[in-house]
């Protein structure tokens, strides 16, 4: 305590204050603008997807299987769920989103081994300053995790199994953090069976084998709650043969950036393969990490080809996983002799760290400026638009939502606690199943009867969200939906849609595809 007291009192310890103040406003300040973009932000059916799964269940125990064909762990849902349970309020979806965000970059900020400007360009970079903070999804628990297993990673002789949990608890963030959590597990096997071979005792080996127990066993758990069954109309993932899987991973192997164009900000297909082939080449001062960055990387782009697109929230787990595996290499890298090849390798781990990677985060800047201003200038769904319009109407404070397209709906139990019909399906609910039991074709007049039929029986209104506009301008009398599905239409049922609705509310130009127009029946 002494020794301690008369650090703070020295020198050094004027500048170890110094730097600790600084740090904490530079993070303070990001949290603060985190959360006034998260004010203006309009909650998208995919951030209150989530939520709505996690408070399904009955029970805790119960939400994996309320998962079924979510294609998702279960940890994000749990952490919904236990926040809920706690506040009994919407507001923990965005407060545990920030909540992780921020301890994400507080663990990046002040235990990652990069230069401060470096730091400070990934604090202004799109995925946490608004894909993994502000957008309430699953992967900003996956920045946590990444940035806890490199910063754990020196310890991991003494701690072995806290990192297991570690690297458990990240396989069940997603899907594509369950395969990077893998190749992590094979750079631990080769550092301290492979390479440590001459210290490996039995209590050491002991401790090794629970923690990589505990370690597949989250991975497996993630796997089983992620595999969708075969009545799902999301993927394709039964109908994969070798040969699909093989050619994925060939095409991927040959242009490495083919599938990451949203992080590159849609740079030359040539361009994102040099600088993923440059930034392996940077970490070849530890090969074996060069080779599992490489292998994350084809397995990644292997699964936005054959299983599921990509979008940049998906993408970006690659820039998580290179960053721990910089991170980690230059913790590791003063143990490495500095002589013959790992010399010139070193020197070329220097380089790319301070060219290529800034480069790439730099571009995470631009990204993130213009996500930001779009968020801010545009509202991102029309839900809150809705929500208001309901509040001000009194007769429709208790009316029956009905949307179509059905899933544009599933933002709105954020703001109002009306009842969800969902004509597909014929179900009170407050998300869309994707399953082959939806009807694949609705049309207008199908459309109609359900109101009409819905209004007698439960007597009360219905708000009928219509998302496809102009019907009668269209060339087509077809709008082709995601994942098979299809509203079709005639002149007839068109005209008579017309004679039986009033058009009370339309709420339009948006960000994305969250807009309406608001039916009402005669």
């Amino acid at each position: 305590m002494n020794a301690w007291i008369r650090y703070l009192g020295s020198a050094d310890g004027f500048v170890g204050r110094r730097r600790t103040a600084a740090s904490l406003t530079i993070l303070l300040l990001w949290l603060a603008g985190i959360i006034l973009v998260s004010c203006r932000h309009e909650f998208w059916r995919d951030e209150v997807r989530a939520l709505s799964l996690a408070l399904e269940p009955a029970w805790f125990w119960q939400v994996p299987a309320a998962l079924r064909n979510e294609g998702h762990p279960v940890l994000w849902y749990w952490m919904l769920r236990a926040a809920h349970v706690v506040f009994r309020t919407p507001l923990v979806l965005p407060i545990v989103s920030i909540a992780v965000a921020f301890a994400g970059v507080l663990v990046f900020f002040r235990y990652s081994p990069f230069p401060l400007w470096q730091k400070l360009l990934f604090l202004a970079g799109v995925l946490p300053s608004y894909q993994y903070s502000v957008m309430c999804r699953n992967y900003g628990i996956s920045m946590l995790l990444f940035f806890s297993f490199a910063a754990l990673y020196p310890r991991r002789r003494e701690q072995p199994l806290l990192l297991g949990v570690v690297t458990a608890a990240l396989a069940n963030t997603n899907a594509h953090a369950c395969l990077l959590s893998g190749l992590l597990c094979g750079l631990w096997f080769w550092d301290d069976v492979v390479a440590g071979w001459g210290a490996l005792d039995r209590r050491r080996a002991l401790l090794l084998a629970g923690a990589w127990a505990v370690a597949a066993s989250g991975i497996v758990g993630a796997v089983a709650t992620c595999l969708p069954g075969e009545e799902t109309i999301v993927t394709k993932v039964h109908a994969l043969t070798t040969s699909d899987v093989v050619a994925a991973l060939g095409e991927n192997a040959r242009h490495p950036g083919w599938r990451f164009g949203q992080m590159f900000d849609d740079q030359p297909v040539w361009l994102r393969d040099g600088m993923l082939w440059l930034l392996a080449a940077g970490l070849l001062a530890h090969g074996p990490a060069a080779l599992l960055f490489l292998a994350g990387n084809i397995l990644l782009g292997a699964f936005f080809s054959a299983v599921y697109g990509s979008a940049l929230r998906h993408e970006g787990l690659l820039l998580l996983y290179l960053l721990t595996l910089y991170w980690i290499v230059r913790q590791e890298a003063p143990r490495a002799p500095e002589t013959g090849a790992k010399r010139w390798f070193g020197l070329l781990h220097k380089c790319v760290l301070f060219l290529p990677l800034t480069a790439l985060l730099a571009v995470q800047v631009k990204l993130a400026f213009v996500a930001v201003r779009d968020d801010v200038r545009r509202s991102r769904s029309s839900s809150r638009a809705f929500a208001e319009f309901i509040a001000q109407h009194a007769g429709y404070r208790d009316a029956i939502l009905v949307g179509e397209p059905d899933s544009r709906l599933e933002s709105m139990p954020y703001y109002v606690d009306n009842r969800i019909y969902i004509p597909r399906e014929g179900v009170f609910r407050r998300f869309v199943q994707f399953t082959s039991a939806s009807r694949k074709d609705l049309s207008l007049h199908d459309l109609l009867v359900c109101v009409r039929e819905l209004q007698d029986r439960e007597r009360a209104a219905v708000l009928l969200a219509l998302g496809h506009m102009n019907l009668a301008g269209r060339k087509t009398r077809e709008v082709e939906l995601f994942y098979g599905r299809a509203f079709t239409w005639s002149p007839e049922e068109l005209a008579e849609f017309r004679s039986a609705t009033i058009k009370v509310a339309e709420f339009t130009s948006v960000l994305t595809d969250e807009e309406y127009e608001i039916y009402v029946l005669r």
